[in-house]
This record gives C-alpha cells, sequence and structure tokens, in this order.
C-alpha cells in the first residue's frame, strides 16, 4: 500500500498545478475583434503553455463554463482595437481545437514606450 501511494504521488501533483495553472501573454495588439463568432484576432502568435497550437487567435466565449469573461473585460479589448494599444490576455483553458481561452485582460505599455533615464529631456518651457 505504501508503493502504491508514492506510485500514485506524481500524478496527484501533476493533476493538482495543471488544474489552476494559467499564464499571461506577452503584450499584442488587438488586430480583429469579431463579436458574433467571439473571436480576438492578435499582432503575433500567443506563446503559452496552456495551449501549444493557439496562434494568433484567442476566444472569449462567455457561454463556456468558468469563463468569468465580462463586459469591462471586452470592452478593454475593444477599445485596444480601436486605439492600437497592447495588451497582455490570461489563458488557463483551450477548446478542443487549441484555440486559447481568454479569462483576464489587461493593458499594457508598449515595449518601445520604456523609459530611458539616459534620453534627453525636452522641455517646451525652455
Amino acid at each position: 500500500m505504501k508503493y502504491l501511494k508514492l506510485a500514485l504521488l506524481p500524478l496527484s501533483l501533476t493533476v493538482a498545478g495543471s488544474v489552476f495553472a494559467g499564464q499571461w501573454s506577452d503584450p499584442v495588439r488587438v488586430t480583429g475583434f469579431d463579436t458574433q463568432n467571439e473571436i480576438v484576432s492578435f499582432s503575433k502568435q500567443l506563446l503559452n503553455i496552456v495551449c501549444e497550437s493557439t496562434g494568433q487567435i484567442a476566444t472569449y466565449a462567455p457561454s463556456v463554463a468558468g469563463n468569468t469573461i465580462d463586459d469591462f473585460t471586452k470592452t478593454l479589448m475593444l477599445e485596444s482595437f480601436k486605439n492600437d494599444q497592447y495588451i497582455s490576455v490570461y489563458i488557463d483553458s483551450c477548446r478542443s481545437d487549441g484555440v486559447a481561452y481568454i479569462t483576464g485582460v489587461k493593458t499594457s505599455a508598449t515595449p518601445s514606450d520604456d523609459f530611458d533615464p539616459d534620453a534627453p529631456v525636452s522641455d517646451p518651457d525652455l
């Protein structure tokens, strides 16, 4: 019995770790927003360990059990699409065809907007 418990221990740790696993994407721009099919397309491939083949699209499918996407989250994605801004999406599950389910969104600065302390300061009052 002791050996059986030791043999099953790695399996239980793997399942427990994957149940709550999720990941934020790198900053991406929304390039398409299809409200009818609940699909969002992005400027580059979403690199994610949860869904290996998600590509450049994801779904926010509010009808999926456990997906708590709300109007505010959809508004963030739509506004970033309209204003050509970067966002990061949280992915914790995927469809059978590998398309990721978006369960969270956060706004992000573009990689080129990083603060450079050595850059010259331009002050219009000088």
